[in-house]
């Protein structure tokens, strides 16, 4: 994802993966790349009164990767 974006084959990527590791899978990016931006969705993003913001949220954030989960 983050070589992607260096040579600008995209302006951001988005991991979906299963739920439960969706906090273990943003630790272990900002291990690999500490300077990254990157975002991870918790369920309260996913409420019926949050998800429009959270998902404006992603499309104008300067993120480099955003983590959701999959239910």
């Amino acid at each position: 994802a983050m070589e992607s974006k260096r040579l600008g084959m995209c302006s951001k990527s988005l991991f979906v993966v299963p739920n439960h590791l969706t906090g273990q899978i943003g630790r272990e990016f900002m291990q690999l790349y500490p300077s990254a931006n990157i975002m991870v969705a918790d369920k309260k993003d996913f409420e019926p009164r949050n998800r429009k913001r959270f998902i404006g949220k992603i499309a104008t954030g300067e993120y480099d990767a955003v983590v959701i989960g999959h239910t």
